[in-house]
């Protein structure tokens, strides 16, 4: 009897012809880092072409409105409005408010002038007037801070003031003279309506009520001071019918009445 054996199955299995074995692949994460960063650059981007839209449009807003505010006497406002004119062009922003002041500042009657913007379209002008206190010369008027400013046209103001004239050089030293005169004629009822330094250096003027006075070259105050003296021992009496007094002499002075012959007193 044949015993027939078994062969022993092989744990091996046969390969397959022609084929691989394919595993999958894993997914690609995304770079949430990477992305928020470029998100932040557009952002950047669209802020800065906001930027430059705004800027642009700023810079070429026009100016619409020009406001002009002062009390004023003897400026015009329309010819405030005509020197601004020609900056207008410029834009709002780009405005030259320096220049705008200079240009008015520059006008005979304007003291100080401001400039500002006033957002969207309008500047506002603030102007202070000229306050002359004396006449100088024939054509020109001294302001507060004794500054000499001269209107391109001759102007009767309707105010009393003084009038002052001397060299062109000679402003500080005639205005010096005025204030310690009129205060010391001030303390007696009286003051100076006009004072004169000539070109050889000799002083003359006028008081009020229409005395004439001349003080010649030199110690101008202590003539001053003597007529004040002779004022307060009689001479205040018959003040009003003076006509003119001289003060050149060296130990009085001679009056000419308004209806008598002069004589020294």
């Amino acid at each position: 009897m044949a015993l027939f054996k078994t062969k022993p199955s092989s744990d091996k299995r046969p390969k397959a012809r022609g084929a691989s074995r394919r595993q999958a692949k894993p997914s690609r994460a995304i770079d949430w880092k990477k992305f928020q960063q470029w998100v932040f650059a557009l952002m950047v981007v669209a802020v800065l072409v906001g930027i430059y839209r705004g800027a642009e449009m700023l810079l070429s807003q026009s100016v619409t409105r020009v406001v002009v505010n002062g009390e004023f006497i003897q400026v015009d406002k329309r010819d405030i409005e005509a020197e601004v004119k020609p900056f207008l062009g410029s834009g709002f922003v780009t405005l030259d408010l320096a220049g705008i002041r200079e240009k008015l500042e520059l006008q005979p009657w304007v003291y100080n002038a401001t400039v500002a913007r006033r957002w969207p379209d309008e500047i506002v002008i603030t102007v202070i007037e000229q306050t002359p206190i004396a006449y100088w010369g024939e054509r020109g008027f001294l302001n507060f801070r004794g500054e000499l400013f001269q209107p391109s046209k001759s102007i009767e103001l309707p105010q009393v003031l003084p009038k002052l004239h001397g060299p062109d050089n000679s402003l500080d030293n005639v205005m010096s003279h005025f204030s310690q005169l009129n205060k010391a004629l001030a303390d007696h009822g009286m003051a100076l309506t006009a004072l004169r330094l000539d070109d050889r250096g000799n002083w003359s003027g006028r008081l009020n009520g229409d005395i004439n006075i001349v003080l010649g070259r030199d110690e101008v105050m202590e003539k001053i001071q003597r007529l004040l003296v002779a004022y307060q021992q009689g001479l205040s009496e018959n003040f009003h019918n003076i006509a003119k007094i001289d003060l050149r002499y060296n130990n009085g002075f001679a009056v000419a009445w308004r209806s008598k012959h002069s004589k020294r007193v």
